[in-house]
């Protein structure tokens, strides 16, 4: 038997030797990750242990090495450690303390190695059905990433028969969970309730989202510090009005808001629809085809309507007819960034103190697949879609969000011009997951995918890319939802839309 032990620490090297002096296992220690990584690559090895200071780093090169052991033991230095790995649906022989027993800490490594066994074999023959106490969601997650398998992996309470929660498995990996992780937690440490892992068919709506099953144990392991950072109370200024969903494809919609300011009514954007104008502002916060025809056609309706917009935006405007009485002043306390080719060649965010709102074009926005009063995070994927296809660059993106941290603080509402807004509950999500959003200088058009995406609609006789555009403006909300869920992981720009 080959054990790969990483550490470095003397007392674990003392207790090794003795392993190796008294029995045939043939123990390689090393110190650092990248000797891990090196010997990972280069040999192989019947079972892996990892210092608990190490597991963050090691957890993803063991998980993306398909041919690495997935019998993995984590070596922990006190009660309070064993506790944080128990989140991860460990079993008792993926644990062990400091200083340990050399002799029971083998037979603890040969079980291991023969529960993985036993794993391997049952998912490979598609039986996914294990008591989760005996061989341990950890345990099943580690074989599953050396599979493709796309599947809901699903912990149920076996007494009650009823889903405790669900993992959307996405090419072997952990992608997404139907709880929060502060829940899900809860429910792997309770061991008073007997719990299967099954595979099943069904769905969720995401919860959580990560880059992968070694994600997943990293955030599981974060929890607690992320919970204890202080909240941020702030309280409402004024609540903006959903006057209307304008949907101008499949994905797109514009979603057109409104709140009193200065003795009119203030839209979010151009809402051409609207049957009485006066006493009617219209922001401007960018000018693309869609917008652009929104003001003609108001234009050409006429009105006692004003326009709010930024310098650069309304010389523009006035080049295509508009005069200076058509435009409203704001107060000077209200803040206008300019934000040219961020999404297109014109485009500005605004700020309104008094009410807390902030008004934006491309920026902030959202794919849309369900009718929603505000940006919820399950909907995380359709943000991120959504800003892949529609921002210019990264650099862009970071400056503008930089160039906003001044009023984040005081953003109570966010109106993008497509899709979902944005209340005081997700602000900083938002701001978050867009500081951490990686725009991609290569991608997959939605053109290029759909042969992979086409499988969402199964009903649906579907043999070109014009099938699969007129089967998209068929199908509910839910494959829409679906839909944008896999473009997300599969990292689809949808340009198309």
């Amino acid at each position: 038997m080959k054990i790969l032990a990483l550490h470095d620490s003397d007392e674990i090297a003392k207790l090794l030797m003795d392993i190796a002096i008294i029995t045939e296992a043939d123990i390689v220690s090393v110190p650092n990750i990248t000797k891990f990584r090196e010997y990972l690559s280069k040999y192989q090895f019947n079972a892996i242990l990892i210092f608990e200071k190490f597991f963050n780093e090691a957890i993803d090169l063991v998980l993306k090495n398909p041919k690495a052991s997935k019998a993995i033991c984590i070596l922990v230095q006190n009660e309070e450690s064993i506790s944080k790995f128990l989140r991860l649906g460990v079993t008792e022989a993926n644990v062990e303390t400091i200083p340990f027993n050399p002799l029971l800490l083998l037979v603890k490594v040969r079980g291991l190695i023969n529960a993985i066994s036993v794993i391997k074999q049952l998912i490979n023959s598609g039986n996914i059905k294990f008591d989760f106490y005996r061989y341990g969601l950890f345990n099943i997650l580690n074989v599953l990433t050396e599979t493709d398998q796309n599947l809901f992996l699903v912990v149920k309470d076996v007494e009650e028969d009823k889903i405790l929660y669900s993992l959307r498995i996405r090419g072997g990996q952990v992608v997404s969970s139907s709880l929060e992780l502060s829940k899900l937690i809860e429910i792997n440490l309770d061991d008073s309730v007997p719990k299967l892992i099954t595979s099943e068919p069904v769905t969720h709506e995401d919860r959580e989202i990560f880059k992968d099953t070694a994600d997943f144990y990293r955030a599981l392991l974060k929890v607690e510090k992320e919970s204890q950072e202080p909240v941020v109370v702030r309280k409402k200024k004024v609540t903006p009005h959903r006057d209307a969903i304008i949907k101008v494809n499949p994905l797109r919609s514009r979603f057109i808001y409104s709140f009193p300011y200065g003795g009119y009514i203030l839209y979010s954007q151009p809402f051409e629809k609207l049957s009485n104008t006066s006493k009617a502002i219209f922001t401007v916060p960018l000018i693309d085809e869609t917008i652009l025809s929104a003001l003609k056609f108001l234009k050409l309706k006429g009105g006692n309507f004003k326009l709010l917009t930024s310098p650069s935006i309304k010389t523009y405007l006035k080049l295509r007819g508009f005069e200076e009485k058509d435009f409203f002043k704001p107060k000077e306390e209200v803040k206008i960034f300019e934000m040219p080719h961020l999404g297109d060649r014109l485009e500005a965010v605004f700020f309104f103190p008094e009410e807390g709102i902030l008004i934006s074009g491309n920026l902030f926005g959202s794919y849309v697949s369900k009718d929603i009063p505000f940006f919820d995070k399950i909907f995380s994927s359709h943000l991120r879609v959504f800003h892949r296809a529609n921002i210019s660059c990264g650099e862009k993106l970071q400056e503008a969000l930089k160039n906003l941290e001044s009023v984040r603080p005081h953003t109570f509402y966010i109106l993008p011009t497509y899709g979902y807004g944005i209340d005081i509950t997700a602000v900083d999500t938002v701001f978050n997951i867009l500081t951490d959003l990686d725009i991609p200088r290569e991608y997959r058009t939605l053109e290029l995918a759909w042969d992979d995406l086409k499988r969402l609609f199964p009903l649906e006789t579907i043999e070109s890319f014009d099938d699969f555009l007129k089967a998209l403006e068929q199908q509910d909300s839910a494959v829409v939802y679906s839909l944008l869920d896999e473009m997300d992981v599969l990292n689809v720009v949808p340009y198309e839309f």
